[in-house]
């Protein structure tokens, strides 16, 4: 089994209300946003970190930090990428990775809202964790938190604070 934390959109900046959340894990995806490397030391310093960049970052990063990451979970698919959608409102990017690659999970950020979305139409699981960050018009800051086992994803949680919490 793989304990996951699923973050995204730091824009520069993180604080410790989830580092207890963080410990748990074997794997850290960032779906970009970073906005400055030391939010990845962080992360790197609780677990591995995968990630992507996203419209903010620096492309100094993108050996580290490409556009877009294929990747696998155990038996799972994974599909990450910053401005990414849902469904029914996928960005043209989006669908065109999808349409190639079929993961089983889609993972992107940009938004601020966290969405956990299953799509029938695609049938995959489409995860946004919101903004864990400080900077952007969401009223609470947000990561999503999971476990892979082979082929299955199970204690899904999503962990919030107010965005004006430290």
């Amino acid at each position: 089994m793989t304990r996951v934390a699923l973050v995204s959109d730091t824009h520069g900046r993180i604080d410790d209300v989830f580092d207890k959340y963080l410990k748990e894990c074997d794997l850290i995806l960032h779906a970009g946003d970073y906005g400055d490397w030391s939010v990845i030391d962080k992360l790197s310093s609780f677990a591995p970190v995968k990630l992507v960049s996203g419209n903010i970052d620096s492309p100094f990063y993108r050996n580290e930090a490409p556009l877009v990451l294929r990747f696998n979970i155990e038996e799972l698919s994974f599909l990450m990428m910053h401005i990414g959608g849902y469904p029914g409102k996928y960005s043209k990017n989006a669908k065109m990775e999808l349409a190639l690659q079929k993961p089983d999970v889609f993972v992107c950020g940009h938004s601020h809202i966290l969405r956990i979305i299953y799509d029938n139409k695609l049938e995959m699981l489409t995860l946004n964790p919101g903004a864990m960050g400080f900077e952007g018009f969401h009223n609470v800051r947000s990561i999503i938190c999971f476990d892979v086992d082979g082929k299955n994803i199970s204690n899904m949680r999503t962990v919030t604070f107010p965005r004006n919490v430290l």
